[in-house]
């Protein structure tokens, strides 16, 4: 069990002239705090401790140990952050109040939209103050390597998360040790027989794998004193989750795994490493396409280190990495190092320098407009290595692999990303959707009409840029949805030979805004543009209204929703009384239902009315209009289109303009293609015949009247 005095003299020896009372204090509040009812200190604080003591092994400050020390306190009701604070500090208390907001991680998410939702507000506390990303995962490490006290059903759920969320973010912050025993140990949760067959064979081979290594090591140091290079050689053997990955990609046995084994050589400078490098690869055979340069091209984590894999004389491949040990030591703390190089800068600043990438991916999932969303953008993040492109001025514009030349203008500007059209490099004119490569040198081209579309969203790779994109798309939708409501409005208004203004300006008008909560009439035309509103709504309010107006004055609106039932008739029930309901006010047109009440006769309404929902169906009576020339013919269109909504606005536009009367719209989408049926009133035949002749001329649309049955097929 590890105790306070190893993790004060550990912290002693990065920080010799701090003051660890904090820390003695801080653990004496624990151990009271998780204290058993029986007055016995209970098992967490052992594993606080050990949390503690992967924070310390990081060479974080103070306020992170405390932090770890009591990072439980406040989620499981032992204290509150106010008490904390008094005891603590109110920055430490700070630091464990944003830990117990976060949601838990226990492996019982069964749905995306949860994972998404628990990974964004880990992110944005981590955004407020990064050393909650490094408790989290020490945390996350310590429950794994105490797994068997939490139920075993869990395992996988919780091996998964760790696969999916912890590793990868340790990876992304540099946390590499982190990274590797997080992996492991899920691993060896979720495929136990797997993990065991894999230790077996390592076991089976390590005196083989420990001799070959130390005679490649004892060779290179002596091929390295030759030219008078002091190194530091380190072997090591690939671990065992990045075995079992590396097998099933390529179907071979363990053993077959070429850079299964591995050196490292650590050199006083980075010159000394390219020189060792020359050496290695004059020595052994290299790999073609296999030597990466993370010195000059530092991944996305400030990793930077030479890569190369080498055959010895009997065809045996091993990995040699090359790096300074000041590289080295960012390699094994990752970000965290950066807080111990640079003790003397504030914390925001540290924060910064070396998390910028934190806050802005907390930036682009606060845009995020749902949970799938919000994951993508989170999975590009931490998946990504690095491509280096240039300015035309020579900046340096680092970007995800596989970022284009979309990304590289979001990467500048908002606006240049808005209005770009495609790229000159090294002299030739490319596209928006063109990937970029190491070196590349990148002027954008630009246009005033330009804007983003759907298509782009499949060419970006930066969270920044497809965050700006879907903005973008969101304020052209929503311009878009406003123009098309506004049609509809309009087309509606005029029906009852009302003029625009005059309604608009509308008491009666602006009482409705007010009671559903739109903020003006433009706001209410955007929700009837996206079919989220309509007319019904505005009806029965006006109609509701109208009851308690006792005398029409000067300036009161005249409204237009008639009440006369004689257009309406009720098959077999000719005598009977006929009012038309004022919940939905329907017009001639409208789908209607009958509904008996006793002693009044029947109230008619429209058929999909929330007042029918519920009611006993033997009370409902069929009603219908009475028939007239002018009379409208139901007709069902179906269309298939693509997934852009300005195709959908251009649809609406076309029955909208042929005054046609909607009565159902039924929209799916599957694999990025749109499958729309309508149900539609039309004046005639020759008019459907028109409409469907406009909606074929749409280029991504193809559209055809369908019928319910042979028989009405052939009468139609």
């Amino acid at each position: 069990m590890i105790r306070i005095e190893q993790i004060i003299s550990e912290f002693k020896s990065y920080n010799p002239n701090a003051d660890v009372s904090p820390l003695q204090k801080a653990y004496i509040l624990a151990a009271r705090l998780l204290a058993s009812p029986s007055g016995l200190v209970a098992q967490p604080i052992a594993e606080h401790l050990e949390v503690a003591h992967i924070l310390v092994g990081l060479k974080l400050d103070i306020e992170s140990i405390v932090s770890g020390l009591l990072y439980s306190t406040i989620k499981e009701h032992r204290t509150s952050a106010a008490e904390l604070s008094g005891h603590i500090g109110e920055a430490t208390a700070k630091i464990v109040e944003a830990l117990d907001a976060l949601p838990g991680w226990t492996g019982e998410r069964t749905g995306k939209d949860e994972m998404a939702e628990a990974m964004r507000e880990l992110v944005l506390a981590a955004s407020q103050d990064p050393r909650v990303i490094f408790i989290k995962l020490a945390v996350r490490l310590v429950r794994l390597r105490h797994w068997s006290s939490i139920l075993r059903q869990k395992s996988k759920g919780f091996g998964s998360e760790t696969l999916e969320i912890f590793a990868p973010l340790a990876e992304r912050l540099g946390l590499n040790h982190l990274k590797v025993e997080l992996e492991d140990r899920a691993f060896a949760l979720i495929h136990p027989k797997e993990f065991q067959a894999i230790q077996k064979f390592l076991e089976s081979q390590r005196e083989a794998h420990l001799a070959f290594l130390q005679a490649l090591q004892e060779e290179l140091l002596r091929l390295l004193a030759l030219d008078h290079i002091e190194a530091v050689i380190h072997n090591r053997i690939k671990h065992s989750f990045s075995i079992y990955q590396k097998a099933r990609k390529y179907d071979v046995h363990y053993q077959d795994i070429h850079d299964l084994l591995g050196l490292r050589i650590l050199t006083k400078s980075k010159d000394e490493a390219y020189k060792v490098l020359g050496l290695v690869h004059g020595r052994f055979n290299p790999v073609h396409g296999r030597f990466k340069d993370y010195i000059a091209f530092p991944k996305a984590n400030g990793y930077q280190s030479l890569h190369t894999m080498v055959l010895n004389d009997q065809g045996t491949g091993f990995e040699v990495q090359i790096r300074t040990e000041e590289m080295h030591h960012v390699a094994e703390l990752g970000v965290a190092a950066h807080w111990s190089y640079k003790a003397a800068l504030p914390k925001a600043e540290k924060s910064n320098s070396s998390l910028a990438w934190l806050n802005e991916l907390s930036q682009s999932l606060g845009i995020a407009a749902d949970p799938k969303e919000s994951l993508e953008i989170f999975t590009r993040e931490l998946y990504s290595d690095l491509v280096y492109a240039y300015s035309p001025k020579g900046k340096i514009i680092k970007l995800p692999a596989g970022s284009t030349v979309l990304d590289f203008a979001y990467a500048i500007h908002t606006d240049l990303g808005n209005r770009c059209i495609g790229a000159k490099i090294d002299g030739r004119i490319l596209p928006v959707q063109h990937r970029l490569h190491h070196g590349d040198q990148v002027s954008i081209l630009t246009s005033e009409e330009a804007h983003p579309t759907q298509s782009w969203l499949a060419y970006a790779r930066t969270t920044r840029a497809l965050s700006q994109i879907r903005q973008g798309l969101r304020k052209r939708e929503n311009k878009e949805a406003l123009k098309l409501g506004r049609e509809i409005f309009v087309e509606q208004i005029q029906r009852f030979e009302i003029p625009l203004d005059e309604f608009s300006e509308s008491a009666e008008f602006q009482g409705f805004l007010l009671k559903h909560g739109y903020e003006d009439a433009a706001a209410y035309w955007t929700q009837m543009g996206f079919g989220n509103a309509s007319m019904n709504e505005l009806k029965a309010y006006l109609l509701s209204i109208n009851e308690h107006i006792p005398q029409r004055q000067s300036r009161k609106l005249v409204l237009p929703f008639q009440r006369k039932v004689d257009v309406v008739e009720i098959p077999g029930l000719e005598d009977i009384q006929v009012r038309i309901a004022k919940c939905c006010a329907p017009i001639h047109g409208d789908a209607i239902s009958g509904l008996m009440i006793q002693g009044e006769g029947v109230s008619v309404h429209q058929t999909d009315c929330k007042y029918l929902t519920g009611i006993d169906p033997k009370r409902l009576v069929e009603a219908q209009w009475v028939l007239r020339p002018e009379d409208r013919k139901t007709v069902k269109v179906v269309l298939h289109f693509d997934a852009d909504i300005k195709t959908h606005v251009q649809i609406m536009r076309i029955f909208a303009s042929a005054k046609v009367v909607l009565q159902e719209c039924h929209h799916r989408l599957v694999e990025n293609r749109s499958t729309q049926e309508v149900i539609c009133q039309v004046a005639s035949l020759d008019q459907l015949a028109k409409i469907l002749k406009r909606l074929n001329n749409l280029n991504p649309v193809t559209a055809r009247r369908v019928f319910d049955s042979p028989e009405e097929e052939a009468v139609g």
